[in-house]
């Protein structure tokens, strides 16, 4: 299994492969942590941002992102894409080492 979610502590377009962890305040997380039982699954959190002081979170994570926005979340759609290839390919241990310091394209910033 290979969860794939919103993170709000990730800078829009930032992807971050990571092998296990706790919910982070994430109810989609913390649910799927309760019905599997354990906390043990990968994931890739991809970044969404902050909403801006005194716009609600869950309203935030439910728009649509801006015209601003957008390429950096189709260049993180395009590059969780390839990091689940590297995941089913190489491996998990992989996938982290190149994005998780990396761009959404994976390319070394």
């Amino acid at each position: 299994m290979l969860v794939v979610h919103d993170d709000l502590d990730l800078e829009c377009g930032r992807i971050k492969v990571v092998r296990r962890g706790g919910a982070g305040g994430h109810r989609g997380v913390l649910s799927i942590i309760e019905n599997v039982g354990a906390r043990d699954f990968p994931r890739f959190k991809l970044g969404i941002g902050r909403p801006r002081p005194g716009e609600g979170v869950e309203a935030y994570v439910l728009q649509e992102p801006s015209s601003r926005e957008k390429p950096s979340y189709e260049a993180m759609i395009d590059g969780s894409v390839e990091a689940a290839r590297m995941v089913l390919t190489v491996g998990l241990e992989a996938a982290m080492n190149r994005f998780n310091r990396c761009d959404p394209q994976g390319e070394a910033v």
